[in-house]
C-alpha cells in the first residue's frame, strides 16, 4: 500500500511538473523542470529548472499534497508562479556576483530556508504515512463491500495519467523528443492490416511471436530475433492482442491486429538504444502472418491519436505511403486527409478499408524519388525492392516527424487538408 501511495505521489510531482514547464514559455525561458528533494540539507521538495541555463531550484511547499485538491485554474496559477520565480532565479544566477553584501543576504534567507525545507520534510513524511493509513483503511473498507471510495481513487489516478500523457503528446507535437521518463500513460501499438477470411489473431503463426499467459491474457515477445525484447517482456506479460475486423462490400474483411505493448516494453521503446528490435520484430510479425500493411507507433493508452510513428509497410512505393498517411494521418486529431478531396465518404464511422483503397490509389502515381524527397525533409527513410514490400522509418529524435511527413504526402498527391 506504501508503494501504490508513492507511486501516485510521484506521478503528482510529474504533473506539477509539466506544468511549470509549460509555464515557463509564458516567460521566454528554456529548459525542464523536474521535481526532486533538496540534498543540501533541508530535504524539502524542489522543482528543479535544468537545461539552457544555470541549474535552479525553488521549494514547492506542500504543493504535492494540495495538487488533487485544486481546480484548473488554481493549479495553472500556482505553476505560473512557481516558474516565475524560477526564472528570477536563473536570471539572478546567470549575473556576475555584485559584492560581499550579497552573500551576506544570501546566508540568513539559506538558513531560513533550510529550516522551512526541514519542517516541510517531516510535514511530507506524516502526510504520506496519513495517506497510507487512508487508503488502507478504504480498502478495508472495499473488501467489507464498500469499494465505491476505491472505484473513485482509481478513476482519480486514471484521470491524472491521461493528463500526464497528454501534456506529453502536446510536446511531442511541438517537436519534442520523450524519454523513459515521459512513459506514463503510453502504450507502443505495432497494427498489422490484411484482407483475410479469418481473425488474424487465430494465424499459426503468432505463437512463433508472441506467448501469451493463460492467467492475464496478456502476452509477451518469444521471437528469437530480438533478444532485447524477450528481456523486456520476462518481468511481467505486456502485450494485449486486439483483433479487429472491417467489413467490404465485395471481397474478405479487412482484419486488423494490434500487438498494444505496456509495462517494460514501453520503457525501451522510450530509450533511442533500445528501440531498434522492434523494427526487427514489427517486420517478423508482418511477414510471418502475411499482411501487406503494418505500422509501428506509440499513442496515450487513453486515446486513439497516434503519435511517435516509426515504422510504415505496403506493398510497394504506392502501398508505403497510403500505410503512412492511413495510419498517422486518419489517426490525427485533426485529420490530414480531406476526404472530399479523396472522394471518400465521411463517417462515423469511417469506412476505413475504403479510405486505404483510395489512399493507395491517389499514391499510385509516386515514384520512389518523389516519396524520398518529401519524407526526407522530415528526416524518413525509405526502404524494400520494388516489386515487394516497402517501409518507411523515421528516426528517434522528434517524435512528430512521420506526423508531419504523413501531411506533407497527403498534400503532395493532392488529397490534404489545410491545417
Amino acid at each position: 500500500m506504501l508503494r501504490d501511495v508513492l507511486e501516485e505521489h510521484a506521478l503528482i510531482e510529474r504533473e506539477i511538473a509539466q506544468a511549470i514547464t509549460d509555464a515557463l514559455g509564458r516567460f521566454g525561458m528554456a529548459g525542464q523542470v523536474r521535481i526532486a528533494i533538496d540534498t543540501g540539507g533541508s530535504g524539502a521538495a524542489c522543482a528543479v529548472l535544468e537545461g539552457h541555463g544555470p541549474t535552479v531550484r525553488e521549494p514547492i511547499a506542500g504543493l504535492a499534497e494540495r495538487w488533487s485538491e485544486m481546480n484548473e485554474d488554481s493549479q495553472r496559477r500556482h505553476a505560473q508562479d512557481l516558474a516565475r520565480r524560477l526564472v528570477a532565479l536563473r536570471r539572478a544566477a546567470s549575473m556576475p556576483p555584485r559584492g560581499p553584501s550579497r552573500l551576506s543576504f544570501l546566508g540568513p534567507l539559506f538558513g531560513l530556508l533550510a529550516v522551512g525545507g526541514g519542517a516541510y520534510a517531516g510535514y511530507r513524511y506524516l502526510v504520506v504515512t496519513r495517506q497510507d493509513a487512508a487508503l488502507a483503511s478504504a480498502s478495508r473498507a472495499a473488501s467489507n463491500g464498500v469499494a465505491p471510495v476505491w472505484r473513485k481513487a482509481e478513476k482519480e489516478r486514471a484521470a491524472r495519467v491521461e493528463r500526464v500523457c497528454n501534456a506529453a503528446r502536446a510536446r511531442v507535437v511541438r517537436g519534442a523528443t520523450l524519454g523513459p521518463t515521459d512513459v506514463e500513460g503510453w502504450v507502443v501499438e505495432l497494427t498489422l492490416l490484411a484482407p483475410s477470411a479469418v481473425p488474424l489473431g487465430r494465424s499459426a503463426a503468432l505463437p512463433g511471436l508472441v506467448a501469451t499467459d493463460a492467467a492475464s491474457g496478456l502476452g509477451r515477445w518469444v521471437w528469437p530475433g530480438a533478444p532485447d525484447l524477450l528481456a523486456a517482456g520476462e518481468a511481467s506479460p505486456g502485450i494485449d492482442l486486439v483483433d479487429a475486423s472491417y467489413t467490404v462490400k465485395q471481397g474478405q474483411p479487412l482484419r486488423s491486429l494490434s500487438f498494444v505493448m505496456q509495462g517494460g516494453y514501453v520503457d525501451a521503446f522510450f530509450r533511442e538504444e533500445r528501440r531498434g528490435p522492434y523494427l526487427g520484430v514489427a517486420h517478423a510479425a508482418a511477414e510471418r502472418l502475411g499482411t501487406p500493411y503494418a505500422a509501428l507507433y506509440a499513442r496515450c493508452g487513453a486515446g486513439k491519436t497516434h503519435h511517435m510513428g516509426t515504422w510504415f509497410r505496403g506493398p510497394g512505393v504506392a502501398g508505403a505511403s497510403a500505410s503512412l498517411i492511413y495510419f498517422m494521418g486518419t489517426y490525427a486529431s485533426v485529420s490530414h486527409v480531406s476526404l472530399k478531396k479523396l472522394g471518400a465518404a465521411a463517417g462515423p464511422p469511417l469506412d476505413r478499408p475504403a479510405v486505404l483503397e483510395m489512399l493507395e490509389r491517389a499514391a499510385a502515381p509516386l515514384t520512389r524519388e518523389q516519396v524520398r524527397t518529401v519524407i526526407g525533409e522530415h528526416g524518413g527513410m525509405i526502404a524494400g525492392r520494388d516489386g515487394g514490400p516497402v517501409s518507411l522509418s523515421f528516426p528517434f529524435t522528434d517524435g512528430n516527424r512521420a506526423s508531419r511527413a504523413s501531411h506533407a504526402l497527403a498534400r503532395a498527391i493532392g488529397i490534404g487538408t489545410e491545417n
